[in-house]
């Protein structure tokens, strides 16, 4: 699972796997009101950076696991690995900015690039992230490149072989012009969770 995130204040699920269990085998990835990204699989938090990410800058986080080696990267730097032998299961439901109650740990932010692979670890040692659009191949499950923006529609097309429609809120801002991170103006993902401030409480995971 892969995103670049452009976040204005600390804390806030990015991606939320779990099916209405705070202990399921599914992985949530998010930041800890201090700002450093984690990795949270059944009940326990796998892997916690040790540096923030900045606030109002693009950066791109992804987690692979390659065999049973999970790791988390940073801007394409590992930050930290755990052995992950986790059968996640066929199918997962997604929240996205939000814990899988889809009420709470709401990231105040932006989303671009999202990305989701099975059957392939895109990464496993450090790497460059890309400055191009992601492209879809037979291991990419979902794939939005949130481009709505472009031709003002409230519709985000899964731009992999078996496409989805997506849709969001029509109420979305855009990112400040000082944004931009990839060669166009990325879009926000217009989701709740992405225009709501998140909690003044801990934003781990709602357990």
């Amino acid at each position: 699972v892969e995103t670049f995130i452009y976040k204005n204040s600390s804390g806030g699920t990015v991606l939320d796997f779990r099916a209405g269990a705070s202990t399921d085998d599914a992985v949530a990835l998010g930041i800890l009101g201090t700002g450093e990204p984690y990795i949270y699989v059944n009940g326990s938090y796998r892997i916690t950076s040790s540096s923030a990410i900045p606030n109002n800058q693009w950066v791109h986080l992804a987690y692979s696991r390659n065999g049973t080696t999970g790791t988390l990267f940073v801007d394409g730097t590992s930050v930290g690995t755990w052995t992950d032998s986790t059968d996640y299961g066929v199918a997962k439901p997604l929240i996205i900015g939000a814990v899988y109650t889809g009420t709470a740990g709401f990231i105040n932010g932006y989303l671009d690039e999202l990305r989701i692979s099975k059957g392939v670890a895109r990464y496993t040692t450090n790497f460059v992230p890309t400055l191009s659009a992601f492209s879809s191949d037979s291991d990419t499950k979902l794939l939005l490149h949130f481009d709505n923006d472009d031709d003002s529609s409230i519709t985000i097309i899964d731009d992999t072989v078996n496409s989805q429609d997506i849709r969001f809120p029509s109420s979305c801002a855009r990112p400040p012009a000082d944004a931009a991170r990839l060669p166009r103006l990325p879009t926000p993902s217009c989701s709740r969770a992405a225009r709501t401030p998140a909690s003044s409480s801990p934003t781990a995971p709602a357990t």
